[in-house]
Order: structure tokens, then sequence, then C-alpha cells
């Protein structure tokens, strides 16, 4: 008797790069960047690394978009700075309150190689 295969329904895809990219922020908050292995995001979303690879190329590529997410991230952060007056002191004091409320994060973007210029 052979398997009948009219019934069978493609494997659904759990882990795309904004779930993946979402559980590297959420680690870079919680444990910082220098935790961010292939292992330790497989670990967060509760999965082997076999996910992460079959939507990236590679670690430099997970990076890359967590490194735009944390951008985006920093610039809600400060958008309507410049609805107050004086505009640059708003801006200053939101960048100081993110260094201390977000501080791997902050880390993570200013204070590494390869961060924000």
């Amino acid at each position: 008797m052979q398997p009948q295969t009219d019934n069978v329904m493609p494997k659904a895809v759990f882990f795309n790069k904004e779930k993946i990219t979402k559980a590297v922020i959420d680690l870079i908050r919680t444990d910082g960047s220098e935790t961010l292995t292939s292992r330790a995001i497989g670990k967060r979303l509760g999965c082997s690394v076999s996910p992460l690879f079959g939507e990236y190329k590679n670690m430099e590529e997970i990076h890359a978009d967590a490194r735009k997410a944390a951008e985006i991230i920093f610039t809600d952060y400060l958008a309507d700075s410049v609805n107050y007056d004086p505009a640059f002191k708003e801006f200053g004091i939101r960048l100081l309150r993110i260094s201390k409320e977000e501080p791997k994060l902050f880390h993570y973007l200013f204070l590494e190689k390869g961060g924000s210029s």
C-alpha cells in the first residue's frame, strides 16, 4: 500500500526573520550582545540553530538585522524631541535616558566595534 500524499500540507515556518530579530533584541537587552551566538538565539526561541540558518545565510546577516532593529528602537525613542524648545536639550535628555533605561542596547549601538558613527 502506498502512502497517501494528497493531504500532506507543507510544514509551516514558525521562525521568520522578524521573530528571530525580536529574539536577538530581547537577548541583547537582557544578557548583552556578547552572548549573541546561534545557540543562545536558538535557546531563546526554543529551537535548534537550523531555523536560524533557514532564514539567514550566516551570523553576519543576523547581526545586520539586529543592528537595524536596534537603530529603529533608538530612533523611535528620540523621534519627537524636535518638538520641544530647545530641541537639543530634549534630545540630550532622551539620549541620557535611553543609556540609563536600555544600557545593553545603548552599548550595542554606540560602544561596540561596528556601532553607529
